[in-house]
């Protein structure tokens, strides 16, 4: 009877303890996930640094007046399409810094950040309105390279409702 509980007792220890895997954050590396629906945080180590950049349109002209965000630090570009934020709020693993000016597409940059001088360059996309058609008629809409997209009456449907989208 006690071999039997002996030998019970050390198989449940070699179930519980045979398959974890201890994660070693001495030089900054982590260990592959066998299981890809495990969830890995990275914690963020946050710095203070210069910050730099330019503010392109889609034919590399310089963007004047475009509100760059990085952190709670808000910022314009200047006439040449040049910022500069001193003592820049940022993170060493993922800094973020966003563009935003009316009449093109928000533009989001992530970078690693150093304690030196970091620079960036982004490139803002004019927003462009190619056609407008009520849904419940359906209708065409023809993009500035000349491709064409039909939408089919009703052919158009609120994902959150499931219903048919009614609206230009």
């Amino acid at each position: 009877m006690r071999i039997r509980v002996f030998i019970a007792i050390l198989l449940l220890t070699l179930v519980f303890t045979k398959c974890q895997k201890e994660l070693s954050n001495d030089n900054d590396t982590i260990e592959p996930v066998d299981n890809p629906t495990k969830t890995v945080v990275v914690l963020p180590e946050p710095i203070t640094a210069h910050l730099q950049g330019n503010i392109l349109d889609e034919n590399n002209n310089p963007l004047a007046g475009v509100k760059i965000t990085v952190g709670s630090v808000v910022t314009l570009t200047n006439d040449k399409g040049y910022f500069r934020i001193p003592n820049a709020p940022l993170d060493k693993k993922t800094a973020l810094v966003k563009a935003e000016r009316p009449g093109y597409f928000n533009g989001l940059r992530a970078f690693q950040a150093t304690s030196g001088t970091n620079q960036v360059v982004l490139k803002l996309i004019k927003k462009y309105l190619a056609g407008s058609f009520y849904s419940v008629s359906g209708g065409e809409v023809t993009l500035l390279n000349g491709t064409k997209i039909i939408i089919p009456s009703n052919g158009i449907v609120d994902a959150a409702t499931n219903a048919d989208y009614l609206g230009k």
